[in-house]
């Protein structure tokens, strides 16, 4: 399978909800990855834009 990293950015409501509510996003964004059969590598926070990236193994079906 291809490794792929995937760049994510939140809405300013996002955000808010991250910060006010101290959610933590990792467990959604693995669940989907291994719902789909993929290996969730790693969940990164970056500085600037997008805010996040994803690595994931996941076979692709094109």
């Amino acid at each position: 399978m291809a490794i792929r990293m995937t760049y994510i950015t939140y809405t300013a409501e996002a955000h808010r909800a991250i910060i006010e509510g101290r959610q933590n996003r990792e467990p959604v964004m693995r669940a989907l990855i291994e719902d789909a059969g993929g290996k969730f590598l790693g969940f990164y926070g970056l500085i600037g834009r997008p805010e996040r990236s994803k690595n994931h193994d996941v076979r692709c079906h094109i």
